[in-house]
């Protein structure tokens, strides 16, 4: 990676964090995600992401792809790739370009009408009865703060 893309992408991370108030987690991800872009850029189209002013909305499209096929590489291998890691490499590419047009380095955002794939929603897990219980009968009810904190327990328990 070029000294120009490292500086960019360091310029792009602090402008989340200082002005967009992105956590640390994010922050680290995004840099991944940016990263995995310009191999993907350099293997499949020989042009590093400091060449950003020539990536049409098919080359990220190509890298939407190559982020599901990751996906599923790593899902039978049985590494932690979920579709959400996907969506999120799509939003921190996103952004990116948002940036370069906010900052005046490109005329016109590829991304801009990439639509995010959808991931699959899953249902909450409740709390079974048994464990209910226990954690009802873990506050003491001889003092203010036991008595206290199991209101506040049969609060969420009945929400």
């Amino acid at each position: 990676m070029s000294d120009f893309t490292q500086d960019i992408i360091s310029d792009f991370l602090t402008y989340l964090e200082k002005e967009r108030h992105y956590s640390k987690f994010t922050l680290i991800a995004y840099k991944h995600d940016l990263n995995l872009f310009d191999k993907f850029l350099e293997e499949h189209f020989n042009k590093p992401l400091s060449n950003f002013r020539n990536i049409d909305k098919k080359v990220i499209r190509d890298f939407l792809g190559y982020l599901f096929k990751i996906e599923y590489i790593r899902k039978t291998k049985k590494y932690n790739y979920s579709s959400k890691s996907v969506v999120r490499g799509l939003a921190a590419v996103k952004s990116f370009f948002k940036y370069l047009l906010k900052i005046e380095e490109i005329q016109d955002n590829p991304a801009i009408h990439l639509k995010t794939p959808k991931t699959p929603k899953s249902l909450p897990v409740f709390v079974n009865e048994d464990m209910a219980e226990k954690l009802m009968d873990a506050p003491a009810n001889d003092s203010f703060i036991g008595l206290r904190d199991r209101a506040m327990l049969e609060l969420f328990y009945s929400t």
